[in-house]
């Protein structure tokens, strides 16, 4: 259950031929959270009072790929709740 000042961290898996294109994460307010990119291809972000949204989009990983497919994850956490989100 994060907390507010919590540090989450947020790990994507993209399917094969994919990569992360983008994460951001919203707060309750709609407002922009700061999403902290590490080596290890995981996020980070402080959670703020009350729920985020978080958004994960995808692309292709080359060019040559067949498909431009690109996929949207969307995830609501509330305080105090704890999911799991598998694709």
């Amino acid at each position: 259950n994060p907390r507010p000042g919590d540090t989450v961290t947020i790990t994507p898996k993209p399917d094969e031929g994919y990569e992360t294109d983008t994460v951001t994460v919203t707060s309750r307010n709609s407002k922009p959270v700061k999403v902290t990119a590490r080596p290890n291809g995981t996020y980070a972000f402080t959670q703020p009072s009350g729920s985020v949204t978080i958004a994960v989009t995808y692309s292709p990983s080359s060019p040559s790929s067949p498909s431009k497919r690109p996929g949207t994850v969307l995830l609501q956490m509330s305080q105090g709740a704890i999911g799991t989100m598998t694709r």
